[in-house]
């Protein structure tokens, strides 16, 4: 069975009956809600606070989640995904897009210490990832 089954067309279509087109915008520009990109958690979550104090002291990322949380968060919730938290490492470390300031200097190295703790407690075969004996 047609869906169009019984529809006949309009022949009384006058384009004066219809609303103008500045009208019948809403007087908001901005995009609707579910077209808006989500903000990312700007505050330090309590499972990353507790992750960052099973870390060695030297390697607690402290300055990361104080200027940085969202970063903080993220690396929390991929830490035990070596794959996953390996490319994101490398998409916080390397400027593919070009013009990116980067990080204050205490943040790059709270970054780096992380990079070498999680490369000494995820081994792997990629060289790039391998870190030098000290």
């Amino acid at each position: 069975m047609s869906i169009y089954r019984g529809w006949k067309p309009h022949h009384d279509f006058r384009p004066e009956q219809m609303p103008d087109a500045a009208s019948a915008r809403p007087v908001d520009s901005s995009p609707p809600i579910h077209l808006r990109k989500a903000r990312p958690l700007e505050t330090l979550l309590p499972r990353t606070g507790a992750w960052i104090a099973t870390l060695p002291v030297d390697s607690q990322p402290l300055a990361l989640a104080k200027q940085f949380a969202r970063v903080a968060n993220h690396l929390c919730a991929i830490w035990h995904h070596p794959n996953e938290c390996r490319r994101y490492f490398d998409d916080l470390l390397i400027d593919r897009r070009g013009g990116r300031k980067g990080f204050p200097a205490d943040v790059m190295n709270d970054l780096l210490r992380l990079r070498r703790l999680h490369a000494e407690q995820h081994p792997t075969t990629d060289l790039a990832w391998q870190i030098p004996k000290r």
